[in-house]
């Protein structure tokens, strides 16, 4: 049995609290959240009756537990991450893992000198749509992949910001449609494509000018034997749709719309439905990786998301603000 804690008590939370509740080997132990209100709100809805601590160090050092989930805003990640892993705790962090070079290089050797492992979420590796995708392009017919791309197309409006004033800003959300919302896509597309050699693109913010941060990117990335990559994403559409992924191979083409899998434009796979019914603009991923992560504790492997991994996508996304942002 793990002694799990979780940090910050936000939209985000409820999907580590439930899944945390939900398994057995895990025995949810306090929240910690400077906003009482919010952590009582997170624990109602749970049904759940849990210590609430408003400094996180005090709360790891009271419960002594053997993991922490980190739901903090984007500029505590790094800093209570290393804290966590210095303390022997093991770390499941919802992404980014950081928001800049500076603060990765610490975070990594704070990783690597810990007896604990992290975890970053990146939970759409897991979906059961990608995993049978890789069954397709594991067969022989499917042959190579020759090209990506991408398109996330969502709306986040003036309430999403003004609710949590650390969002739209530079300093403490590091950006907006790349490093929050599609960063999870352009991390699959990565899984697929691997590491691009060449990356340009642009960023630009044309529907939030209350913000720092961009609201809409596209990048073109060129990969190993001429095989490329196409990526587009905004906050700006007038709702949230589907994320698509679709990736050209020599002798298929397999898509990703959501969590449904098309191979050549015809249904392979639907991962949406009865109980695994998740987020629709996606799926239900975190569930899936928060029960690896505690398999891999309990069995004493590495972690399913370990950081260099998840690494990937933030370099590609800063060698992109390096070539934006004046």
């Amino acid at each position: 049995m793990k002694k799990a804690v979780l940090i910050g008590c936000g939209a985000i939370s409820t999907n580590h609290a439930g899944a945390l509740k939900s398994l057995e080997n895990v025995n949810f132990a306090a929240v910690c959240d400077p906003d009482e209100q919010a952590a009582k709100a997170l624990l109602e809805l749970h049904g759940l009756d849990l210590p609430i601590y408003a400094d996180y160090k005090e709360m790891i050092e009271v419960e002594k537990p053997d993991s922490v989930h980190i739901c903090t805003p984007h500029f505590l990640h790094a800093e209570m991450a290393i804290y966590a892993l210095d303390h022997g705790v093991n770390v499941f962090l919802e992404k980014p893992a950081c928001m800049t070079r500076e603060e990765l290089a610490p975070l990594m050797e704070a990783e690597k000198r810990s007896s604990a492992i992290l975890c970053v979420c990146f939970q759409n590796r897991f979906l059961t749509c990608v995993e049978k995708a890789r069954e397709v392009l594991a067969e022989e017919k499917t042959g190579e992949i020759l090209g990506a791309r991408a398109f996330v197309t969502w709306k986040r409006g003036g309430a999403y910001y003004t609710e949590s004033p650390w969002r739209g800003k530079i300093a403490t959300e590091g950006g907006s449609i790349l490093i929050n919302q599609s960063i999870h896509t352009l991390d699959l597309l990565l899984q697929f494509m691997g590491k691009p050699e060449t990356v340009q693109g642009a960023i630009g913010n044309y529907t939030a000018p209350y913000n720092d941060t961009e609201d809409t990117a596209h990048i073109y990335m060129t990969f190993p034997n001429g095989k490329m990559g196409v990526f587009f994403a905004t906050n700006g559409y007038c709702k949230s749709r589907k994320i698509e992924l679709e990736l050209t191979c020599e002798n298929r083409l397999i898509r990703f719309v959501g969590d449904k899998l098309y191979v050549d434009d015809e249904l392979y796979y639907e991962g949406q439905s009865g109980e695994n019914r998740g987020k629709d603009v996606w799926g239900k991923g975190h569930g899936i990786l928060i029960r690896r992560f505690y398999d891999a504790l309990e069995k004493g492997e590495a972690s399913p998301v370990p950081l260099e991994s998840a690494a990937e996508s933030l370099d590609v996304l800063w060698k992109l603000f390096d070539q934006t942002r004046a």
